[in-house]
């Protein structure tokens, strides 16, 4: 069973038991609307629509901060204990969060507790039906990358029909190589925007993950 977490709003990060995890602010903006709706999808519309409010940004952006949060709870999409993919639709909040007014001497003080119900807690662990069968495919991007670490560029096209499990594929993909000390990962997605469109916008997305 997932570690219950505590929320500390007055410094912005998320305890792990004695450990702290800053978030920036659209990331705890983010958990703070989960755990809002724990239980309950949070579609990918209503996040962008609370958290980014006016601002134009396409939906890389929400799915950058969960691929964030999840890495750094040691959380997962196949198996996930906190943030649980439902597919093509948004997110739900499975974990169990303590509310926290402030800290003492380091240590988190908690105060309202917003834990999720027994019915939920007993679905927390589900497992990912849309991530299954792609070890093959694994095998091919880690072929490519390791072509591509030893000078041979590589261009690798992933194509198929909406909602098979692509981005899926990739988003496990990008974790097993993350660690990696000669491997950088920079996302970027032509995908609906929201507001004021820009043409160079996942390029742009991109290079922005590493002036974060």
């Amino acid at each position: 069973m997932a570690e219950a977490l505590r929320l500390d709003r007055a410094n912005a990060c998320l305890w792990q038991q004695a450990v702290a995890i800053p978030l920036t602010p659209k990331a705890m903006a983010v958990v703070e609307y989960l755990v809002a709706h724990a239980g309950a999808i949070a579609t990918k519309d209503a996040l962008l629509s609370s958290v980014w409010a006016n601002e134009s940004v396409s939906e890389y952006a929400l799915t950058s901060i969960i691929r964030d949060l999840r890495r750094a709870l040691g959380d997962s999409t196949k198996n996930p204990r906190y943030i649980q993919t439902v597919h093509r639709r948004g997110y739900r909040w499975i974990g169990q969060v303590l509310d926290v007014t402030e800290t003492v001497a380091g240590e988190p003080v908690p105060a309202e507790s917003t834990a999720t119900t027994p019915e939920q807690k007993q679905n927390a662990d589900p497992k990912n039906p849309f991530f299954a069968g792609r070890g093959q495919e694994l095998e091919t991007l880690q072929g490519h990358l390791q072509l591509a670490a030893i000078g041979k560029r590589q261009l690798v096209f992933l194509t198929g029909e909406a909602g098979i499990g692509k981005t899926t594929l990739l988003e496990r993909f990008s974790d097993q190589v993350a660690n990696r000390p000669d491997c950088s990962v920079a996302w970027g997605q032509c995908i609906e925007k929201y507001g004021m469109g820009e043409a160079y916008h996942p390029v742009l997305e991109a290079l922005n993950r590493f002036c974060l």
